[in-house]
């Protein structure tokens, strides 16, 4: 699974933070939503909780742990360059 781990953290940061940048991705959807809108919060929820599983599971003693890869990337550095400013 470690080997993975770059792979696994793109495919989540793709879905986390390109999939719906508009909306705030903790936020429940609106009774009014529509069915897609539903399916792109379900997936964003279920992206987040693999997340969460990802940094607590794929840490090893022997190599670099899942939550560097996190906060090495760059996209994630300048977003957070961005808030700061």
């Amino acid at each position: 699974m470690l080997k993975h781990a770059k792979a696994i953290w793109s495919a989540l940061k793709d879905i986390i933070f390109v999939l719906s940048p508009q909306r705030a991705i903790f936020s429940a959807p609106s009774e009014s939503a529509g069915d897609m809108e539903s399916q792109e919060t379900q997936i964003l929820k279920e992206a987040q909780t693999c997340l969460q599983m990802a940094i607590s599971q794929l840490n090893c003693p022997n190599s670099e742990p899942f939550i560097s890869l996190i906060i090495d990337d760059h996209d994630i550095e300048r977003n957070f360059e961005f808030v700061c400013l």
